[in-house]
């Protein structure tokens, strides 16, 4: 294993179970690390957002809690993507709002061919059909073309973020799209 590494996360760990933001003498103590090798491990995670300064103290910074929060959405909502893209043959998407955009979280390909794919990470538009009309309030809704031509798409809302399913209107007809509309209604409303 690689040191830094080690001891980074050994600095996440006891930062997370502490109850109040921790000096740099009392982590170094704790760790069993020169003050100077806690120090620059502190200085490097705070560069990144995995801890932050508060008053000559640390805790966990924002970028640790959005990690957690990322990950725990996909464990909830995974088996929901691979039921949908399993069931509809089309491809099943997580994502999270950010501003004027939905970065993708998580997605689950279809087996049809060929099928909508978009790299984890990456982000589309928050004005894009269906996911423009869930996060204007509707429970459930699709897209006919709206934003791709020849794509649809259905979306729903879930706690933290939002789930849909899109592929090419050639094989997700108007008339599919409603039965995966009922479909992604039932598993993500209940």
């Amino acid at each position: 294993m690689v040191p830094a590494v080690e001891r980074s996360f050994r600095n996440l760990d006891l930062l997370s179970r502490s109850p109040a933001p921790m000096g740099t003498s009392e982590v170094a103590r704790r760790l069993r690390l020169a003050k100077s090798t806690a120090h620059g491990l502190l200085r490097a995670l705070e560069a990144v957002g995995a801890v932050e300064e508060v008053h000559r103290r640390y805790r966990l910074g924002p970028a640790v809690e959005r990690l957690a929060a990322v990950a725990e959405l996909r464990r909830r909502w995974r088996p929901v993507l691979e039921r949908v893209a399993e069931e509809t043959g089309e491809t099943a998407f997580l994502g999270q709002p950010r501003g004027q955009r939905v970065a993708i979280l998580d997605e689950v390909l279809g087996a049809g061919a060929p099928v909508i794919s978009a790299p984890t990470g990456s982000h589309v538009p928050a004005s894009a059909g269906a996911l423009r009309k869930v996060l204007a309030g509707a429970r459930v809704a699709e897209d006919r073309g709206e934003y791709l031509e020849g794509v649809n798409a259905v979306a729903a809302a879930v706690p933290g973020g939002l789930v849909w399913v899109a592929g090419f209107a050639a094989r997700l007809t108007p008339e599919r799209l409603a039965a995966v509309a009922d479909l992604l209604g039932r598993l993500v409303c209940r």
